[in-house]
């Protein structure tokens, strides 16, 4: 069984920036003992290290284990072998495989939604890495979203990683219809904010509240293992990034600036 390691100095300092970051989220009491579960969590598996939105893993996992640290480090340790050092790890492409992926999901998916924001400039790295490093958990910091973490990593146990990217896409393709009355200065804005208010373009849009709420009440269960994109299609897209994206992109670095 794994056993919680002492405090590593390494990523101290970057840990300790993020959770003060994000102190409104957790009782400052537990500070320390998440400090801890990161901490050992980038020792214990060097492939990931330690990367910003970690934190909001460890302070989702605090919470729903109550705050017994051993199990929150050991659910995380399960966490990273599952999911974290094959889909963010630097080995594996980091955040460009997130980036290269989410993007070619959407001009698949919703080809007329990709090329608006496309000539708004606005990418994956605006509005999935944020919600895709914290396999959704920083939803969290939004009181109407929380709610929604339990059922979402559910179907992520159950369908793998693919279901993350189905519910960031989701989440843009419900929005679709409202985001050319949103001015591009502040559509920026909401797409670089997205983890903390996923509907924000609904409410910048001018939608009604009730309309909104309709919109997060439809996020139940059986509705988000209903969401309509392709398995298939992100299987070859992910084995097309991996036999060829990747090992071009690893041989461009290489190459003597």
């Amino acid at each position: 069984s794994r056993v919680l390691k002492a405090l590593n100095d390494t990523y101290e300092d970057t840990i300790e920036m993020d959770l003060t970051r994000s102190v409104n989220y957790f009782d400052p009491s537990n500070h320390e003992a998440i400090k801890t579960i990161l901490a050992n969590i980038a020792v214990t598996y060097p492939q990931i290290g330690y990367y910003q939105g970690m934190n909001y893993l460890a302070i989702f996992l605090f919470g729903i284990f109550e705050g017994d640290i051993k199990k929150s480090y050991q659910f995380m340790a399960y966490l990273a072998e599952r999911f974290l050092i094959r889909n963010f790890g630097d080995a594996h492409g980091g955040l460009n495989r997130l980036i290269w992926t989410t993007d070619r999901l959407l001009e698949r998916n919703t080809p007329r939604l990709w090329e608006k924001l496309r000539k708004l400039s606005v990418g994956a790295l605006h509005f999935a890495t944020p919600n895709l490093i914290t396999l959704l958990t920083s939803l969290i910091k939004n009181k109407e979203t929380s709610p929604l973490v339990p059922s979402i990593w559910e179907l992520m146990f159950k369908d793998g990683i693919h279901f993350v990217y189905k519910m960031v896409l989701y989440i843009l393709d419900v929005q679709k219809a409202h985001i050319e009355q949103v001015e591009t200065e502040e559509l920026l804005h909401a797409m670089r904010n997205v983890d903390e208010d996923p509907f924000s373009v609904l409410r910048l849009s001018g939608v009604a509240s009730a309309s909104l709420s309709n919109c997060l009440a439809h996020l139940n269960k059986d509705n988000l293992r209903a969401i309509d994109y392709s398995d298939k299609v992100f299987h070859r897209l992910d084995a097309f990034y991996e036999q060829f994206v990747w090992p071009t992109q690893v041989e461009w670095d290489s190459k003597p600036k």
